[in-house]
């Protein structure tokens, strides 16, 4: 696998205005976002629907541009650490391309990245180990066409994984999966972050998902996306039979949860004003 350097992400006075619709208002997605991310560790973005998960990722990952502020990565602008290929990205979709078998799914990006990331382009072996980490072997020259959904989001974590990225930013990996294979993706999350370590940021709706992962929790108010909570988790990963019933997780939660709710009441007061 290719090796990465532990890297810092710094927001500094971060924020992000939409222009108007015809028929609107310009859009304040996010405002004052100051948030540094140590290396190696896992953070999850929650907060009430709108408050600007996504595109904080896509700032951080160099998909946008902030109307204020900055993103660091490294010594690096986002956009400078976006072309250095140092981000890995899992959307909710795993948007894999259906006339390419899984392995070459996963190899995709690095075939892509060759020249600006100069890291080689992943073999078959590196390839094949990755996707029998995330249990898929035997299916290497499968189509896209013949996985469930939860086979689908493997292929797009060995993907991201793959690639060495500093960075993993994942949306909502897992939104539209069962509990159970939620359960699941979780635990192999866990296993390849602990293998690899890459600086992962995490956005979820899933209170549960945020604490069982989690190194911290930030919750973003509504719209403008501020935030209004930074809590350290950092419970054992993968989580071992019976965490959920230990004081450490059900304060853990109870503190996630409050924190949430003060965003949502934030949101529902500002609506009415």
């Amino acid at each position: 696998m290719h090796e990465s350097s532990p890297t810092t992400v710094r927001c500094t006075g971060l924020g992000r205005t939409y222009a108007a619709s015809r028929r609107g208002d310009p859009v304040q997605a996010l405002e004052a976002i100051d948030l540094t991310l140590e290396p190696e560790t896992i953070t999850v973005l929650i907060g009430p629907s709108g408050c600007g998960k996504s595109t904080l990722l896509r700032l951080i990952g160099g998909l946008d541009a902030p109307t204020t502020g900055e993103v660091r990565i490294g010594n690096r602008t986002a956009d400078d650490a976006r072309q250095a290929k140092q981000f890995g990205f899992v959307p909710q979709a795993p948007t894999l391309l259906t006339w390419r078998s899984v392995r070459d799914n996963v190899r995709l990006l690095t075939e892509v990245n060759v020249k600006a990331s100069g890291k080689s382009e992943s073999s078959d072996t590196e390839v094949d180990a990755m996707l029998a980490a995330v249990g898929l072997r035997g299916f290497e020259s499968a189509r896209p066409s013949t996985l469930s959904g939860g086979m689908a989001q493997r292929v797009a974590l060995a993907r991201a994984f793959v690639l060495g990225a500093d960075v993993l930013l994942l949306d909502e990996p897992f939104a539209a999966l069962d509990e159970l294979t939620r359960a699941e993706m979780r635990r192999l999350l866990c296993e390849l972050w602990t293998a690899h370590r890459s600086t992962v940021v995490f956005s979820t709706h899933d209170l549960n998902e945020a604490v069982l992962l989690a190194d911290r929790v930030i919750v973003l108010s509504g719209r403008p996306g501020r935030i209004i909570a930074d809590i350290p988790v950092g419970l054992t990963r993968p989580a071992p039979e019976g965490l959920e019933e230990t004081p450490a997780y059900v304060g853990a939660l109870r503190e996630v949860r409050g924190a949430l709710r003060a965003a949502q009441q934030q949101t529902a007061i500002g609506r009415a004003s």
